[in-house]
């Protein structure tokens, strides 16, 4: 392996995907397999509907990942004040300059810039206020504690690969990536799922924390995820063809012969149980490719030996 992993539990990531969240919603599929409900995205759009403006102009280009990129780059976010405070500051120069580095053919600035950042810088203090304030201290406890656990299994593990893998429930880092790190933080709101971009010679990825639920309904989760995963011939079906060895997406299309629209609600049941593998080579509208991952019969064994064993 040759790039460095960091994991990081600052609150921010967390501040700043939920609201990237409300901007950009991921599609119906993918909405309804989210731990938090799809009611979360109803109750925003109703709390916020003063918003909708804004919401929509922030819709119209990439600022949202853009918002994303600049959470690693703020030189302070021990606290969301110290982010906020930063943020908001920043002029379009000033993003400009910090960014530079991360710009390329798939990455680029709004050609708005100054009036999109002037619309987030005040919506994101709103989301705060009337949001994500209620839930920070419980937010932050709990990710503090998992990522202190991780840090520490990161340490023990020889394999880093492995760790990344068992970690996120399925990422690959594609060998040929040319990246220098990985940085990783635990997101709630995108739990079951974890999702990864990469910027430049830095790649970016969250997972899923456990620390919000009691032991007893992480367990039942994850058991109902996979018994949902494979309760479908499909997704049978896409198992044994990725039991051969890595896929791409056009191949898992083409074997199964019906729409990319299916096979993406497919695999969205397959990564919710942490039954893939998804290989990041730097492709922002896809992974790359799709493998099985080969010890989950045993994970699930353990699972359910855990439940019946007490």
């Amino acid at each position: 392996m040759t790039f460095r992993i960091e994991i990081d539990h600052s609150i921010v990531h967390e501040l700043v995907g939920s609201f990237c969240f409300h901007i950009h919603p991921p599609a119906d599929k993918f909405i309804k397999g989210l731990d938090i409900g799809t009611e979360w995205f109803t109750e925003r759009d109703l709390q916020f509907k003063d918003r909708k403006l804004d919401k929509l102009e922030l819709q119209k280009s990439n600022y949202p990942e853009l918002m994303k990129l600049l959470t690693w780059l703020c030189p302070k976010s021990d606290t969301v004040n110290d982010y906020l405070n930063w943020f908001s500051s920043l002029t379009a120069g000033d993003i400009y300059l910090l960014v530079e580095p991360y710009l390329d053919e798939k990455f680029s600035l709004p050609t708005d810039l100054s009036s999109q950042h002037s619309t987030a810088s005040t919506f994101l203090k709103d989301w705060y206020d009337r949001y994500f304030h209620k839930y920070e201290q419980s937010f932050s406890t709990s990710l503090k504690d998992d990522v202190m656990r991780q840090r520490q299994g990161l340490e023990e593990r020889i394999n880093k690969e492995d760790f990344i893998e068992d970690l996120t429930g399925g990422l690959v880092i594609d060998e040929r990536l040319p990246i220098k790190v990985l940085k990783i933080f635990p997101s709630t709101h995108f739990s079951p799922y974890f999702t990864s971009y990469t910027f430049g010679d830095m790649a970016v990825t969250c997972y899923p924390p456990d620390d919000v639920q009691s032991k007893d309904l992480i367990m039942n989760q994850k058991i109902i995820n996979i018994a949902k995963a494979l309760s479908d011939g499909r997704r049978l079906d896409i198992i044994r063809f990725l039991s051969q060895g890595k896929k791409t997406f056009k191949e898992i299309t083409s074997e199964l012969g019906t729409t990319k629209g299916t096979v993406h609600h497919h695999l969205l049941f397959l990564k919710a149980a942490r039954l893939v593998t998804l290989y990041e080579v730097g492709d922002r509208q896809s992974y790359g490719y799709y493998g099985l991952r080969k010890n989950f019969p045993t994970e699930f064994k353990n699972y359910l030996e855990e439940i019946i064993s007490g």
